[in-house]
């Protein structure tokens, strides 16, 4: 990925789409799935928050989020890779 002529991350396209996980739930339950993933994008409507993350959407996060009441989605690939471009990620 090129971004501002520089390339910014050098990953095999089947990586990239598997990366984008939108999160939606209480706040508290949603902030505590985040861990250390990097934040690309964070709206809080009421005690709800609505999270992407920069990390794999893959069964094992699926898993973890079953039993906290957080909807998880996969991130559209051209909205996960915007909001990686807005917010300087840089993973060479």
């Amino acid at each position: 990925m090129i971004n501002q002529h520089t390339i910014t991350r050098y990953e095999e396209t089947e990586k990239l789409k598997r990366q984008g996980v939108l999160l939606t739930g209480p706040v508290e339950a949603v902030k505590s799935m985040i861990g250390t993933s990097n934040v690309l994008e964070e709206r809080k409507i009421g005690k709800q928050l609505h999270v992407m993350i920069d990390d794999d959407y893959d069964d094992s996060l699926i898993t973890r989020t079953e039993a906290t009441g957080i909807k998880i989605e996969k991130a559209p690939l051209q909205d996960y890779l915007v909001n990686l471009t807005k917010k300087g990620t840089t993973k060479v």
